[in-house]
């Protein structure tokens, strides 16, 4: 069922960037239920999630076979929304209660929105690792998509550097980290910790470079070697 999934997540997708701007108005207007105007926006997230969970399994990504090249295609479009987006718009911060009673419903969905497209975004990082973990198992086109088409290694290096997994709380001053799902705060003692998802990143970055066929198809030119070379600095973290 995995390629069903994946046409899920192409289907709601497009269902949020074609219709929803043009619904929320009105569902902000009529709807006296939170939650249900929550679940649209929150269904993405839920199959995202799954399909993380389920490309774990290298049985998974040899079933999906050829419908993976859409999904490459999905993650790197989330990517570069993580990539472009400053961090303080990814995920906005509350200062006060007070500040989220003076919105009004359409600002509410706005909010959630983007809140579920920072989830979103977290996932897409764990399958591409997973797409990585499992490359010699996938079609040969979802190698070719994710090296030649997008050259993914060009946007995994500048996420690496932009970390919108790491925030510091506008309110106590404390660093958090995305982990588990939710932000959680990090202790002294662990402020020195990779985080997960960055771990996600070195890891998606390792199996593309050290893998020999991934090598061989990739040209290393100075422009792609000057970006790799920007790790360098992260190496003894």
């Amino acid at each position: 069922k995995v390629p069903a999934l994946i046409y899920d997540l192409m289907l709601i997708e497009v269902w949020k960037e074609r219709i929803w701007p043009l619904i929320k108005a009105k569902i902000a207007k009529f709807s006296f239920s939170s939650l249900r105007t929550y679940i649209p926006v929150y269904h993405e997230a839920s199959v995202a999630n799954l399909l993380e969970v389920c490309l774990y399994h290298r049985t998974s990504c040899e079933e999906a076979g050829d419908a993976l090249v859409d999904l490459v295609d999905y993650c790197v479009r989330k990517l570069r929304y993580l990539v472009c987006t400053p961090n303080d718009e990814l995920v906005r911060q509350v200062a006060s209660a007070k500040e989220c009673t003076e919105w009004d419903n359409v600002r509410m969905l706005d909010e959630q929105f983007v809140e579920c497209e920072f989830q979103i975004c977290m996932c897409v990082i764990s399958i591409i690792r997973f797409l990585t973990d499992h490359r010699v198992a996938v079609p040969l086109a979802v190698t070719t998509r994710l090296l030649e088409t997008h050259d993914i290694l060009l946007l995994l290096v500048p996420l690496m550097e932009k970390a919108p997994w790491v925030r510091r709380n506008r309110i106590n001053g404390r660093i958090e980290k995305f982990e588990e799902h939710k932000w959680q705060v990090v202790e002294a003692d662990d402020e020195g910790r990779l985080p997960k998802l960055q771990s996600q990143v070195w890891l998606s970055i390792y199996n593309l470079v050290m893998d020999a066929e991934c090598r061989a198809r990739y040209e290393l030119t100075s422009f792609r070697r000057e970006n790799l070379l920007r790790l360098r600095r992260y190496i003894n973290e």
